[in-house]
């Protein structure tokens, strides 16, 4: 109910627009436990200023606390704020750790950035095969850049076995959800195709 009347005045429905009034509200439910309250709202609200006095270290505490209580995309930034020291250290290793519960517990975009990181060695030792995993999970759930790294995977045989007709197959799903690399080696293969013939 407290989300609600902050969710009213934060866009004026059934009465004035009011971001300090919605962020009041928005607070109340946070500190009764309510992790969407305390990601989407109070830390966003902490984090761009609305309604209240933008406070990055305020901001990470409540996206910390939603965070533990299990909100996925809190997970995955809170990743971004030890990555890039937003209201606390800067600590790599604890990003990593975020990117991989989020990832674990369903986010695409976490499930890229976890990929990403065993790809390259950031923050964990390099495993190309975890990598392909974390990239082939995200994939599957849609992801344009991810689907391209699959499709790279599986021309270059990294952390996979070579397959040409897989490699394609993922970089045409890639170049439809709009990824430009993607798109350009669909269309290289293509007119290489067609030279050939």
């Amino acid at each position: 109910m407290q989300n609600s009347f902050g969710y009213c005045y934060l866009n004026g429905i059934g009465t004035n627009r009011n971001e300090t009034k919605a962020f009041e509200w928005y607070l109340k439910s946070a500190e009764n436990g309510d992790a969407t309250a305390q990601y989407k709202v109070v830390g966003y609200h902490y984090y761009l200023g609305i309604g209240t006095d933008r406070n990055n270290i305020k901001a990470f505490k409540w996206f910390f606390k939603s965070a533990e209580n299990g909100n996925v995309i809190a997970q995955y930034n809170l990743g971004g704020f030890y990555l890039n020291g937003v209201g606390t250290d800067k600590n790599e290793i604890i990003a990593f750790e975020w990117y991989l519960k989020s990832a674990e517990n369903g986010d695409v975009t976490a499930q890229y950035k976890v990929g990403h990181y065993y790809y390259y060695g950031i923050a964990t030792d390099v495993n190309i095969r975890k990598a392909f995993k974390w990239f082939f999970k995200s994939a599957e759930n849609g992801n344009a850049k991810s689907q391209y790294n699959v499709g790279l995977c599986y021309e270059e045989g990294i952390g996979t076995n070579k397959n040409e007709a897989k490699a394609f197959e993922w970089y045409l799903k890639s170049a439809k959800n709009g990824f430009a690399m993607a798109q350009s080696k669909v269309g290289y293969r293509n007119k290489k195709y067609n030279k050939d013939r």
